[in-house]
This record gives C-alpha cells, sequence and structure tokens, in this order.
C-alpha cells in the first residue's frame, strides 16, 4: 500500500494537505470461528492488508471523503448510494447518541483489502473513519472502547457480529496472536515460531455478504440453543461452561445441536492451538485447522462447495501442514498453513484445479501478522 499516494491525492483533490494518516489492518482468525458472539475464545490476528486514510477537520459544513479504490465519493448525504457510506452515517449518528464532538471532515482512502473476503474488510474500514474522527476531534476512548464502537457500527447496520474483528484491529501486535477471551475483552499474546512453515490466503473469490447470509441466523440459532439448555443446567453461563454430555440430555434440534457441538470443539480447539503456538508444533496447528474447516462445513454449515473443494484439495498436498476457511463464511478466503519451499507450487496446484473446476479464477496473498491500527499526524 502506497501511502505517500493516498497524501499526494488528498493534496491534489482538496489543495490542502491532511492533518493525519490512519492505517487500519485487516485480519485472520487462526481459529475459533464464530464463536466470538458465543463468548468463547478466539485467535486472531491484524494483517498486513489495510486501509489507508488520509483526513483532515473540513473548512467547510462539507464531508467529502474519496476512495482511490474506485473513485467513488461520499458527502454524507443519505440519498447517495454509495455502498461504503452507510458506515459513515451510521458512525456520526451513533457518535452524536453518545455526545462525542464531531464535525465535517475530509478523507481519502485505498485499500489492498479484497471485499468480501472474509478478512474483515468492512471493519477495517469503520475502525479507520471511527479513529479518523477520534484523532482530529480528541475523543478520550481506549482501544476496547473504540472496538465496542466498531462492533456498534455493524450490528446499526444489519450484522449481529461479535467483537473479535474490531478488538484485533485495535489491539494487533506484530508477529503475534491474540487469544482473546470473549466474555472478558482481555488476551494473551503468542508470537509462536512457524519455522520452515507460513500462513497464505488463498481467496475463492466467492463474495459472502454477511448481512445478506446465514450469518445472523447462526447467532439466533446458537443462543437459542444455548437458552434451552440453561432451563436444565442454571450454572452454564456460556457455551465454554458446556460437555458433549450436557448437550446430549437436552433436547434440540438437530441443526441447534450440530451448532452446539461445533462451538464448544471449536472453543477446545483454540485452547490446543495456544499450546500448539508455545510448542512450536506446527503440524498438531495444522491438524487443527483441518477439524476447524470440516466443523464449519458439516456442523455449522456456513462453507460452500467452492470451499470446501480447496480445503479437501490442499490437505492432500505435499507441504500443507493444514487449511480452513476464514470470516463468517459462505466464500471468502482459504487460511493455508504451508511449507515456505513448497507454498509456490502448492498454490499454482490449487489455482488450476480450483478453475478447471468451479472456471473461477483463485487469488492467492502472502499475508504478514503486523501491528493493528495506528495514526501518524502529518
Amino acid at each position: 500500500m502506497d501511502t505517500a499516494l493516498v497524501k499526494r491525492k488528498f493534496e491534489e483533490i482538496f489543495n490542502n494537505p491532511a492533518s493525519i494518516l490512519v492505517q487500519s489492518p485487516g485480519r485472520i482468525n487462526v481459529i475459533g470461528e464464530h464463536i466470538d458472539y458465543n463468548h468463547g475464545y478466539v485467535m486472531p490476528a491484524a494483517i498486513d492488508k489495510k486501509i489507508v486514510f488520509a483526513a483532515s477537520v473540513s473548512p467547510t459544513d462539507a464531508n467529502v471523503f474519496h476512495s482511490l479504490k474506485d473513485e467513488t465519493m461520499f458527502s454524507g448525504v443519505v440519498e447517495e448510494r454509495v455502498e461504503w457510506g452507510k458506515y459513515i452515517l451510521a458512525i456520526m449518528k451513533l457518535a452524536m447518541a453518545k455526545d462525542l464532538q464531531i464535525g465535517p471532515i475530509r478523507a481519502v482512502f485505498d485499500s489492498s483489502l479484497p471485499i468480501g473476503a472474509g478478512l474483515s474488510s468492512s471493519t477495517a474500514f469503520s475502525m479507520g473513519i471511527l479513529y479518523c474522527y477520534k484523532s482530529l476531534f480528541s475523543w478520550e476512548l481506549s482501544p476496547l472502547d473504540m472496538a465496542l464502537f466498531g462492533q456498534e457500527v455493524e450490528q446499526s447496520i444489519g450484522v449481529e457480529c461479535g467483537l473479535m474483528d474490531q478488538y484485533a484491529i485495535a489491539h494487533g501486535v506484530k508477529d503475534t496472536v491474540l487469544k482473546m477471551d470473549c466474555i472478558h475483552n482481555t488476551h494473551e499474546a503468542f508470537a509462536g515460531d512457524l519455522g520452515d512453515y507460513t500462513f497464505h490466503l488463498l481467496n475463492s473469490n466467492v463474495p459472502h455478504k454477511l448481512e445478506d447470509t446465514a450469518y445472523n441466523d447462526r447467532r439466533k440459532s446458537s443462543e437459542s440453543a444455548l437458552k434451552k439448555i440453561q432451563k436444565l443446567y442454571a450454572d452454564v453461563k456460556s457455551y465454554r461452561d458446556l460437555s458433549h454430555q450436557q448437550i446430549e440430555s437436552v433436547y434440540l434440534k438437530d441443526n441447534e445441536r450440530d451448532y452446539a457441538e461445533f462451538i464448544i470443539e471449536e472453543i477446545d480447539r483454540v485452547h490446543q492451538a495456544s499450546k500448539a503456538y508455545e510448542n512450536g508444533d506446527v503440524q498438531e496447528l495444522g491438524d487443527l485447522l483441518n477439524q476447524s474447516h470440516q466443523g464449519l462445513s458439516e456442523k455449522y454449515k456456513v462453507c460452500c462447495q467452492e470451499t470446501d473443494f480447496l480445503a479437501n484439495s490442499a490437505i492432500e498436498k505435499d507441504g500443507v501442514a493444514g487449511i480452513r476457511q476464514v470470516g463468517g463464511g459462505f466464500g471468502g478466503c482459504m487460511l493455508l498453513l504451508v511449507q515456505k519451499t513448497k507454498k509456490d507450487s502448492v498454490i499454482r496446484e490449487l489455482k488450476f484445479s480450483y478453475k478447471k473446476q468451479f472456471d473461477i479464477d483463485a487469488q492467492d496473498y502472502a499475508v504478514d501478522i503486523t501491528d493493528g491500527i495506528s495514526v501518524e499526524i502529518i
């Protein structure tokens, strides 16, 4: 991402230099998918694919936001049909409801994050805008406060998300994964060495749009199952307190039982993955990724034939420790744990077979774990 270009474009468009530069990363979740809103544990990390904003307070009463990605503009008017404008309108409305100082700003932004790929591009965008306002209007909010604000933004436009994405973007640390406790909103940091292996992303190019998918249904169904269990087991506060035996003793619909089993199994996989990181056990970590994808596909049912094909094809290849779908599901990216020396050939073979099967061109991205959101005063 060329940050100098974003600053230069701001100056060209507005005939004045920007005041701040905000870099808002996307995220991967190593393991623990759909577990944040189920109050378990997750293992996210900020990544070097990001959205960069150059911004300043507007000298006029007009808001102006300019995307270099698609050369669209938004001025904060409801009638403007710019897809990303809904996040800005939501932020403005929520900030006023919180009695936070807010006024018109100018911003130019560009992105190296693929849209709809399960890397939290929408959260990176809304968190980036939030940090523009925070810096320009001196909001006294902690990183956790900002993450919670970002979650409210997503939920206000119809995605009943947990806090993981916003938390990872606000708290990310270079070369470190965060084992996040989704009840207490705290984390442990793990800087494990993957040795000869690396994470790599393979985009199925099957886009997902969470407010138009069964994402919200999964949350409602998993919450419904937990309430039924709690009627019999009053001491169960969340899925982290549950066992398979307790699930089996309660009458649940088939889908509710599958979802509940996946959730407690995925929570356990996060604990195992943190130990694998500490021990530098790449093969164990890879096995857990494979188990996670299988659970997402067969029990939580948020995969699709394209991502299942990539997973099944990859695990047969020499040099692949593990692979799984990341993000809300129904398409998007696969997280591949692959041997560095065999990465190129593995990716080439997977893309070829995928194109042959579905006539879709997959994209791949090298990914580095990086620091969370940053603000630079220019």
